[in-house]
């Protein structure tokens, strides 16, 4: 039990620092346009091959419109 919501909090973590860090930049970013399931399984990827990552953050990024 431990485990898992320790799990969750480090993706909870995660998720606002790239949220901070897109709107930093100008974007904002849309989750809904990304299933759980697929980030999950992009973010196991990631410790070998970033690329399904980049590609599922890319389109839920958009700019912000000031």
């Amino acid at each position: 039990m431990f485990y898992t919501h320790f799990v969750k909090e480090i993706g909870r973590a995660i998720r606002e620092f790239i949220r901070e860090l897109v709107i930093k930049c100008g974007y904002i970013i849309e989750w809904t346009k990304i299933s759980y399931d697929e980030i999950l399984k992009a973010s196991i990827d990631a410790v070998v091959d970033e690329s399904r990552q980049k590609k599922l953050l890319s389109k839920s990024i958009k700019k912000m419109i000031r």
